[in-house]
């Protein structure tokens, strides 16, 4: 049998919590009666620097189950960070760990179909949403551009994957070796390299709350995801400078043109208002990109440790 645990990074989740907790007990226990998991397997909840009252739940249920476990971070750091520190946490003492949304719409019940598959030899079990149905126009939207860069650029990701996943002993210590300051798992599950395998999955409707994503930090999670994996966008600039090139001859060819073969030329108009407009907006987008490596390369140089775990509720 394998001792299981199930990872939740949880953060304002106190609304629901409760529910989550009935779910995911009843879920272990059901694996225990089927013998797929140990009577040791339990729920880590990674409380996220809540500011409501997630970690005083989390202590009360761990004080009525066993199979309840959690760590407070000292602040937000954010869903991968909180990721991070449970997969840290759980290194070392388990067999298979699942990572899994504390909100569960994603379906738990696929967690054994994730053992199943690692029975069958997988290291690591993506779980995949079937469709993208619950979500809206916008967030669909940005899905499919993200993947579509990210694919044409070289980043390797399981589409439709979104932190829901099996590792083994194995994978998972291999995992925790990625010691990066802003990680993001989904591009960095896939560099192992170990055995995969999929199951597709339902997502649920969303029962308490609001979903913690919000619009800025899609967007932040979708940069560290094209950023720390690829230079790609920085060889785009250089290309991106020869086409600026080439069109700013092909102008001053046409002014020439003008200017030697009709009246209709404005004196100098031409010949310096539209390459000032044309650079200047190049510049600023290179100047962009460029700034995101630097001040990713500034934040893993410092060395400063991405989060600190505050209290748990066991020693």
């Amino acid at each position: 049998m394998t001792r299981l645990i199930i990872i939740l990074p949880c953060f304002n989740e106190a609304e629901s919590l409760e529910k989550t907790v009935e779910t995911v007990d009843g879920l272990i226990q059901e694996l225990i009666d089927k013998k797929l998991v140990t009577h040791d397997s339990y729920a880590l909840y990674v409380d996220d620097g809540s500011t409501d009252e997630t970690w005083a739940l989390i202590l009360r249920f761990s004080q009525s189950s066993s199979r309840v476990q959690g760590i407070r971070l000292s602040s937000n750091a954010g869903h991968q960070l909180a990721l991070a520190a449970g997969m840290q946490e759980a290194n070392g003492k388990c067999d298979a760990c699942v990572s899994i949304d504390a909100d569960l719409q994603q379906d738990p019940k696929a967690i054994e179909q994730f053992l199943s598959r690692m029975r069958d030899g997988a290291e690591v079990v993506y779980g995949v949403r079937q469709d993208r149905s619950t979500d809206g126009f916008f967030k669909y939207s940005l899905a499919n551009v993200f993947y579509f860069l990210a694919r044409h650029i070289g980043v390797k990701l399981v589409r439709g994957h979104a932190d829901y996943r099996l590792l083994s002993a194995k994978a998972l210590s291999i995992a925790c070796r990625f010691a990066e300051s802003d990680p993001f798992y989904r591009g960095i599950i896939p560099l192992i390299g170990l055995r995969s395998d999929i199951v597709e999955f339902e997502v649920k409707p969303r029962e308490f709350g609001v979903s913690k994503y919000s619009f800025s930090k899609m967007v932040r999670l979708a940069l560290t995801g094209i950023t720390s994996f690829s230079i790609i966008p920085l060889r785009l600039i250089g290309a991106l400078g020869v086409l600026v090139l080439f069109v700013s001859l092909l102008l001053t060819f046409y002014v020439l043109l003008v200017r030697l073969f009709t009246d209709s030329a404005v004196p100098g108009w031409a010949s310096i208002v539209v390459p000032i407009y044309m650079l200047s907006g190049i510049q600023m987008i290179s100047l962009s990109v460029i700034g995101e490596y630097v001040g990713r390369i500034f934040l893993e140089v410092k060395g400063r440790p991405p989060f600190v775990v505050w209290e748990k509720t066991y020693d």
